[in-house]
């Protein structure tokens, strides 16, 4: 059963991550190393997976909606901030199709817990604790945003620590079925 904050996330290819996790040396050198991926489900939209459901039966729901998509070419369109937090992040094109998976997870037998923010596909550049001021926000909108397009082919289950830390996957499902 689910006992920490566990997220739904399109992981991003080995070399694209390399290049989000540079970027964050400067920005967030706490969460630098920490995996890139795109948020599903966890941050916005809907919250993190409610606690005590059942691993095989959320696994199960994840490689059914997995297996609805297709791998998908993507890329980065901006920089943009939730307003009020330290967390900023790297916008995506594409927006249709993250906005159907989300849907399509958010309609699955799994429960979320609530949050503030709607839907915003993202890969995170910084989870700081405190607001950014407005001096900040504008240094980390200024960052260079990477122009490469790259192959998404995979959904995954991660758990972290409460403080955001030592993420550990649970589960990984190709999109497509395959």
């Amino acid at each position: 059963m689910f006992n920490r904050p566990t997220y739904i996330v399109l992981d991003l290819p080995d070399a694209v991550s390399r290049e989000i996790q540079q970027i964050r040396k400067d920005l967030d050198p706490e969460r630098a190393n920490l995996n890139a991926e795109i948020s599903l489900i966890g941050s916005s939209g809907v919250g993190v997976i409610s606690p005590g459901q059942p691993f095989r039966r959320v696994f199960n729901e994840v490689d059914r909606v997995a297996a609805e998509f297709e791998p998908f070419t993507t890329g980065f369109i901006g920089v943009d901030c939730f307003a009020g937090t330290g967390i900023c992040f790297f916008v995506m094109d594409n927006f249709e199709i993250f906005n159907n998976i989300h849907r399509r997870l958010g309609e699955a037998d799994i429960h979320y817990e609530p949050v503030r923010f709607p839907y915003q596909p993202h890969c995170t550049l910084t989870l700081l604790d405190n607001p950014l001021s407005e001096q900040e926000v504008e240094k980390i909108k200024a960052v260079p945003v990477p122009t490469i397009k790259f192959l998404i082919t995979t959904m995954s289950v991660y758990s972290i620590n409460p403080d955001g830390t030592e993420p550990v996957m649970r589960h990984s499902a190709k999109l497509g079925g395959f």
